[in-house]
């Protein structure tokens, strides 16, 4: 018969009350592997290095020359306006980043599998030349839901006019609660006409709740000792003699039911009580700078 140990009962309330872990359901978050995984549209439909959708490695400076195109594919020569820069990725070597040579719309897609419990995290940063500030219709952007005929559902974060020209790379959050159970589509929108609009992005990341208690080693000794000397204690009592095999299989049964069931409840507190984990090394520096 399985046993049943704390470590087990924590990973099926987890699984259960929250679902698995959710990272896996964002392909490229940290975008590693430069943009696989994402889908570009650029509207109007214009000339190769309207828009620049770069990948830089952190510690890497732009200060001048070309940049590759991962949209259009040729190096392109980004407007001096914006550089330099230098680059510095949240999670691991990579991030992405957009310039522009000329006013258009850009967007960079994927469609996601929303997890219950979900909540999406990313790093973003971004620089805005236009003197005027941001224009809801001409000049901002957005990370939004769109279902997947591409209608904007949500809008997760959206520049508005007075908000800051410049920002440093910086944490967000949004509560995906909505969507759980749903496919959907995570979306970047600039829409740059009345200047340039730098951007750079990193560590997009679905998070569940994971359990953060690790479950003791000697759990299964222990309760193996408990179950010889309840056997032993047991042995010879009368009643247990006049027992048939069926009756005490049956008994057997539904204490590991009754055990099962107290386990879960345990492990759903324990589970509540438990941190969220982010997996982000400087999760909990980045959420002390937003606060």
């Amino acid at each position: 018969m399985t046993r049943l140990t704390r470590g087990t009962l924590l990973v099926a309330a987890v699984m259960l009350l929250a679902g698995t872990p959710a990272r896996a359901q964002i392909v490229n978050g940290s975008f590693e592997d430069n943009y696989v995984g994402w889908t570009f549209v650029e509207d109007p439909a214009q000339g190769a290095c309207n828009g620049i959708w770069g990948i830089a490695a952190t510690g890497s400076t732009l200060s001048g020359g070309t940049v590759r195109d991962f949209h259009n594919g040729p190096d392109c020569t980004p407007n001096l306006s914006s550089l330099p820069i230098t680059f510095t990725a949240t999670d691991g070597n990579k991030l992405a980043f957009q310039l522009q040579n000329a006013p258009q719309f850009h967007r960079m897609h994927q469609d996601i599998a929303v997890g219950p419990a979900s909540t999406l995290h990313w790093d973003m940063q971004y620089h805005n030349h236009n003197l005027g500030g941001f224009d809801p219709a001409s000049q901002y952007l957005a990370v939004r839901i769109r279902d997947l005929s591409d209608a904007i559902v949500k809008d997760l974060f959206i520049t508005n006019p007075g908000d800051p020209q410049l920002i440093p790379m910086t944490h967000f959050s949004a509560d995906l609660a909505a969507y759980a159970g749903l496919t959907v589509r995570l979306s970047v929108d600039m829409q740059v006409n009345l200047n340039f609009l730098d951007a750079q992005f990193d560590n997009f990341r679905l998070v569940g709740l994971v359990v953060n208690c690790d479950a003791d080693d000697d759990d299964e000794e222990d309760e193996d000792k408990h179950k010889h000397k309840h056997k032993h204690k047991h042995k010879h009592k009368d009643k247990h003699k006049h027992k048939s095999s069926a009756q005490r299989m049956h008994d057997e049964n539904h204490g590991t039911e009754d055990k099962q069931r107290a386990g879960l409840m345990r492990g759903g507190k324990e589970n509540r009580d438990c941190e969220e984990q982010s997996r982000n090394p400087q999760g909990d520096l980045q959420r002390k700078h937003r606060e």
